[in-house]
């Protein structure tokens, strides 16, 4: 049997540590890649509570509206004079979704709770 010859002038154990070093980069940007890709999703639904608290009592519908889209959430009118304000789709259990309920009046924000998922 011969030997093999070198590969670009490399020996066996340089060849295996370059492609386990060309193996691993891989997998570090895949896992980069989808941490940046399902990131937001995943900090929205858990920065939500924190979103509902913060919304200034006698702000229009317009204004919590605008906050709400900014910070990626889906925003749901109701005719009543409420809002439902929810994570993105993907964010969470689609089964049981949490989302902040808002409620407005004549002098603009009345009240936003935190409905958790049961």
């Amino acid at each position: 049997m011969e030997p093999r010859p070198l590969l670009f002038g490399l020996p066996d154990a340089k060849r295996r540590l370059i492609g386990r070093l060309l193996m691993g980069g891989m997998v570090l940007l895949m896992a980069g890649g989808i941490a940046v890709g399902f990131g937001p999703f995943f900090f929205a639904a858990r920065h939500l509570p924190a979103f509902c608290e913060s919304l200034a009592p006698g702000s229009s519908t317009g204004d919590v509206q605008s906050q709400a889209e900014e910070h990626g959430y889906e925003v749901e009118a109701a005719d009543d004079g409420r809002m439902l304000i929810e994570a993105p789709r993907m964010a969470g259990p689609q089964d049981s979704p949490s989302a902040c309920e808002v409620r407005f009046g004549p002098h603009g924000l009345e009240s936003a709770k935190y409905l958790a998922s049961p």
